[in-house]
């Protein structure tokens, strides 16, 4: 019965794709509506704040941002839009306030989109695979109640999925399109980078013949996306700066305080209380 619901959900969505689109948006129109309430201090403070002290020249600015541990990939669409408002005089109190949720809109929107694809891809042979997908990600509360936030892990999870609908599971895909979208998700939150190792090792497993191009492809990528972060970087700072090894400094070799600083735990906690408690 649940596969036929599936089906049925999945043939009706191909039917009538930009309807079914322009459905998604309305509800995370919706969605950005019903949520008005406050989350962390992430999703002002690493992004309004500082966007806003672009455009405008006050804000509150955290010290990860004075010591240049923050990359600004995430921040610019915010300084754009910022700087469209202020340019044609539109800068109210609530299009500062709300109106770049309105950015998280739209990226939340092709995720749902994304994540349908993906469910596709991955359910192989297993119709109604990718209209429960979409099913799940429109009625996930936890989806509802942080999507629409401008938070960069909001940013990071739409990125994700879209690179990977489009990755080569099965050798089928946009290998090209698919790194291109994963250096981006890796310039907004460098950790991602585990989701896309792993997803290399399945790849290349399955076709070790590729392993020459797909290393000159990744390496070409990551050259480009790495220029397009120092560019960026060194145009909001001020200066040349490197944020990704700036963060490897810090979090991984501990320099400045490191990671220590928001507290530690011993090497046995990992299998005493994080894995358990994932799994």
């Amino acid at each position: 019965m649940l596969r036929e619901i599936g089906v049925w959900f999945e043939i009706e969505i191909q039917k009538r794709f930009w309807s079914v689109c322009f459905g998604i948006l309305a509800w995370r129109l919706l969605n950005f509506c019903s949520v008005s309430t406050y989350f962390v201090p992430d999703e002002y403070f690493q992004t309004l704040e500082v966007a806003h002290h672009r455009v405008f020249g006050y804000g509150f600015r955290t010290w990860e941002w004075e010591v240049g541990l923050r990359s600004s990939v995430h921040v610019w669409p915010f300084v754009f839009f910022y700087t469209f408002l202020k340019t044609l005089s539109l800068d109210s109190s609530w299009m500062i306030a709300y109106g770049p949720r309105l950015l998280q809109v739209l990226a939340q929107t092709i995720q749902d989109v994304a994540t349908f694809y993906l469910g596709k891809r991955l359910g192989g042979k297993t119709r109604g695979a990718a209209g429960w997908s979409l099913f799940f990600s429109l009625t996930s509360w936890c989806i509802f109640y942080c999507g629409t936030r401008t938070l960069s892990n909001c940013a990071e999870a739409a990125l994700v999925t879209v690179a990977l609908a489009l990755w080569p599971w099965e050798g089928e895909g946009d290998r090209l399109k698919s790194l291109a979208v994963a250096a981006a998700a890796v310039a907004v939150r460098p950790t991602c980078v585990v989701i896309f190792t792993l997803a290399a090792f399945h790849y290349l497993l399955l076709h070790p013949s590729y392993l020459p191009r797909f290393v000159a492809e990744c390496g070409a990528v990551g050259v480009m996306a790495l220029g397009g972060m120092l560019l960026a970087d060194g145009i909001f700072y001020g200066d040349w700066t490197c944020t990704i090894c700036n963060f490897v400094a810090f979090n991984v070799l501990g320099r400045g305080g490191g990671a220590h600083f928001y507290g530690s735990h011993p090497p046995y906690w990992y299998l005493s209380e994080g894995m358990p408690t994932i799994l």
